[in-house]
């Protein structure tokens, strides 16, 4: 309290809260807390107070899950949580905004925030339907904060509404050798899907509301892969397999020259090259 009463051989704790956020880093700081009392020997009492305020420490985030889907009929709200783990050695402060068109169906809650190390914060994120037609709806939540390696997270999160679904699967091989190409990644284009293959390059991902998509691959040693589009339709299932074409990088003076040969992969059967 600021202001008070104190019985005859009482106490009271007096509670002090410092916020260092707007000062610099590495330097000192004091201040005097006067307090008037109607003691008539001591009515004023001074009572220094020292902050010292340390370098300043960056702050590291993990997001959980990587992406969002949920699937909705016509007018129908649905809530799911995104869970924030500070992992550096400082706090973690963050901003949030949404990038995409149409982005009145997905709420936020809260959309900006500190967190300590090693503390969690889950966002609240809704999905609204109401209002919308039938079909698809994606966006990019973008989380904005004070990690230097990573000062933008970007988490896809989509919404179908009305909907049914199909699946889709496949596997990764290498467009030379036909040998699988374990553990590669691959996600539908902009809609948030994403996986990693098993032991053989096999990858599925069910359900999938019926649209019209592209899938991305990427896998270590490997160039980046984008395909052509492909419907899902519903109760369906779209094989999609696809040949990653390895890089190799030959250094000379000035430059790094990118290297590669397709003239196997182009006798693939049946395999999608992008």
């Amino acid at each position: 309290p600021d202001a008070g009463e104190i019985p005859r051989g009482e106490s009271v704790d007096i509670e002090l809260t410092v916020d260092s956020s707007p000062l610099a880093p590495e330097n000192d700081y004091q201040e005097n807390i006067l307090v008037l009392t109607d003691d008539e020997e001591t009515p004023e009492i001074e009572v220094p107070v020292r902050l010292h305020v340390g370098p300043w420490q960056p702050g590291a985030v993990e997001i959980e899950p990587d992406h969002l889907f949920r699937a909705l009929e016509a007018g129908e709200q649905v809530q799911a949580e995104l869970t924030l783990h500070s992992v550096g050695i400082g706090n973690y402060d963050f901003q949030t905004r949404l990038e995409g068109e149409n982005r009145r169906w997905l709420n936020i809650e809260p959309e900006e925030g500190r967190i300590g190390p090693g503390d969690d914060l889950a966002l609240t994120l809704t999905f609204d339907s109401g209002g919308l037609d039938d079909g698809l709806y994606s966006l990019v939540l973008v989380l904005v904060g004070n990690d230097p390696d990573n000062p933008e997270c970007r988490v896809a999160v989509s919404m179908s509404v009305g909907l049914e679904f199909g699946s889709v699967t496949g596997t990764v091989i290498d467009a030379r050798t036909r040998d699988p190409v374990p553990e590669a990644r691959v996600g539908i284009l902009g809609h948030g899907f994403e996986m990693t293959c098993d032991e053989e390059g096999n990858f599925r991902f069910e359900p999938v509301p019926e649209h019209r998509y592209r899938l991305w691959a990427e896998a270590e040693d490997y160039l980046r892969w984008v395909g052509e589009e492909f419907d899902v339709i519903a109760g369906e299932e779209a094989v999609q397999n696809l040949a990653l074409l390895r890089a190799m990088f030959e250094a000379r003076p000035g430059r790094i020259c990118l290297l590669y040969t397709s003239d196997a992969a182009d006798e693939l059967d049946g395999v999608d090259l992008g």
